[in-house]
């Protein structure tokens, strides 16, 4: 088992590698995490060594509705290859798929057709080898982000370390208190088509590292000191 240490401190430098130059970044009145470099070492080895997709396991994870649950995700995948083969099983879908949606749901088939057809526009906006022709949303999250390792990302303004890839499971220990969501019919139609056509990005999730007790990879334990 490797320790490593995540602690509270009013500021801190951070020093990365990437690729051929260091990246320096400073933060003040962190209220997260910060990151011991020497400590983390054992860390990024093990991440560094993927190859392929990995399953890692994420224990006792707290989100913030309060629920504590052991996470097992898929990492280090190509969300490009996802979001490919999400686009064509949008496309696929016809005007019997909707008008079951619509006797499922009661919502018009006029608004489920518009959902679908921003889907799909999105969707092609979201492959393109051009990150300026993606949508806003899908821009601001790869600019929010320096990858740090496979699964690995530095959330730039936060500072807080993130790992990534597609839940596949999960133990819940603690129930998390949701709140009563009022969403739009044209959002709740999303919502079904998504469900419908099993999108495989809607499995892709991120998890604050410094919100897990251990990490599980490639049969190693590793745990976070808080």
């Amino acid at each position: 088992m490797f320790v490593f240490n995540l602690t509270f401190i009013n500021s801190f430098y951070l020093w990365v590698n990437i690729g051929m130059y260091i990246f320096v970044a400073w933060k003040s009145e962190i209220n997260h995490l910060t990151i011991n470099c020497g400590n983390m070492k054992a860390f990024f080895e093990k991440f560094e060594s993927l190859k392929g997709s990995s399953f890692i396991g994420i224990r006792e994870y707290q989100n913030k509705f309060g629920k504590v649950a052991n996470v097992n995700l898929l990492t280090n995948i190509s969300t490009m290859n996802a979001k490919k083969k999400d686009l064509e099983k949008l496309k696929k879908v016809d005007d019997l798929s909707l008008a079951l949606l619509v006797a499922k749901t009661g919502i018009k088939l006029e608004v489920f057709k518009v959902a679908l057809s921003k889907m799909i526009a999105s969707g092609e906006k979201n492959i393109s080898s051009d990150l300026t022709e993606h949508t806003a949303q899908s821009q601001g999250q790869s600019e929010a982000y320096i990858h740090l390792a496979p699964g690995v990302k530095l959330h730039k303004d936060s500072m807080n370390v993130f790992i990534d890839g597609f839940f596949q499971s999960e133990e819940v220990l603690v129930e998390g208190e949701y709140p009563t969501v009022k969403s739009a019919d044209k959002t709740k139609a999303k919502k079904a088509i998504g469900k419908l056509v099993e999108l495989r990005m809607n499995d892709y999730h991120q998890y604050n590292l410094g919100n897990a007790d251990q990490l599980i990879v490639k049969g190693t334990t590793l745990q976070i000191m808080k």
